[in-house]
Formats: C-alpha cells, sequence, structure tokens
C-alpha cells in the first residue's frame, strides 16, 4: 500500500485560514515563503555549491526529488536562492505527489520526466531508508550522504543495499573523476 504524502503546506494553510475566516492577498506559493523562510532562513550544504558546478561543467544533468512538505515551486525558488547556479532540469517535492519517497512511482515519474533508464540515473540523499533504499528498489545507483550536518538524530541502520557512501560533495566528486579517468 503505498504511504500517502503528507499534507501539503499550502493545503494546511488553506484548511487553517479559510476555517478561521481569513484571507491573504498573497498567492499559496508566496504564503509558503513567507511562513518557511520565518521557520527556516535555510542554508546551504558543504560544498553543494562545488559539486553543483562540477557536474554542470561536465555536462551532467541533475534534478531534485525531496520528501518536502512545501510544495516543487517554494523549493525552486529557496534553491535559486541558495544556489544560484544550479541547472536542475526540474524539482519535485511529495506534497505535489500523492506519494512520498521510497515509493517507486515517484522515482520513475522522474525518469520519465528526464526520459533516462533507472540504470542511467545515480540519485543522491541523506535519508537511509527511503533515499538510498528506496532508489535502490527503484533500479537507480543510491548515494548516501551522510555528512551529519543539521543532524538531531543518528542516521539509523546503513542502508540494506549497494550504495556509494560519501561524507562529504568532495567525495563524489572524485569519485565521478575516477570513472571518467
Amino acid at each position: 500500500m503505498p504511504q500517502p504524502a503528507r499534507t501539503s503546506s499550502k493545503t494546511a494553510n488553506r484548511t487553517l485560514y479559510e476555517s478561521l475566516g481569513i484571507a491573504f492577498d498573497l498567492s499559496p506559493v508566496e504564503l509558503e515563503m513567507v511562513f518557511w523562510v520565518t521557520a527556516s532562513a535555510g542554508a546551504l550544504m558543504p560544498g553543494a555549491d562545488q559539486m553543483l558546478d562540477y557536474i554542470n561543467q561536465k555536462g551532467m544533468r541533475s534534478a531534485v526529488i525531496s520528501n518536502l512538505v512545501w510544495s516543487g515551486e517554494a523549493l525552486s525558488r529557496r534553491l535559486r536562492r541558495l544556489l544560484p547556479r544550479h541547472s536542475f532540469e526540474f524539482i519535485m517535492t511529495s506534497s505535489d505527489y500523492f506519494l512520498r519517497k521510497p515509493h517507486a512511482l515517484l522515482f520513475e515519474i522522474a525518469l520519465q520526466k528526464a526520459d533516462l533508464r533507472a540504470d542511467q540515473v545515480w540519485y543522491c540523499g541523506d535519508n537511509p531508508r527511503v533515499d538510498v533504499e528506496g532508489a535502490a528498489r527503484a533500479g537507480l545507483f543510491p548515494v548516501w550522504y551522510d555528512n551529519g550536518t543539521d543532524r538531531k538524530q543518528p542516521p539509523g541502520p546503513a542502508p540494506q543495499c549497494a550504495h556509494l557512501h560519501i561524507h562529504e560533495w568532495g567525495e563524489l566528486i572524485a569519485q565521478l573523476e575516477r570513472m571518467q579517468g
């Protein structure tokens, strides 16, 4: 049985504000952004900009699949602010879909958007179960990004599948260099 996505922030805001008779002049995504930026301004993961510069320079394609409660449009705005040189082909959040990772359908939708086969794609994520094992079950090659930044609790058991385990983005760059080399 598919695990349904959490209620999106747009849906939660609409339910709350309309139940209280509150109306705004802001669009739903603008409301999301005001709340999200106020709750957490966001920060760049160490080395993320160098990693994206590297894959852009090499002509590698990239996209995002996230289990955020925020919409893909809100995440796109945030990423444009934090990573202005990114060239993500698309940005998906589970709140825009009925399912959450690790459900294979989210990965399959991304593969369709990119017009790629699973065996042509590496998926990088920080959650051993939903990102790494989920990507592996969908046929993608998983990379476990385990740097401990912003971690409030241990990551849990290591993924139960073949994967590349990195602690910083420079390690992935080095691995890609070895493969091209």
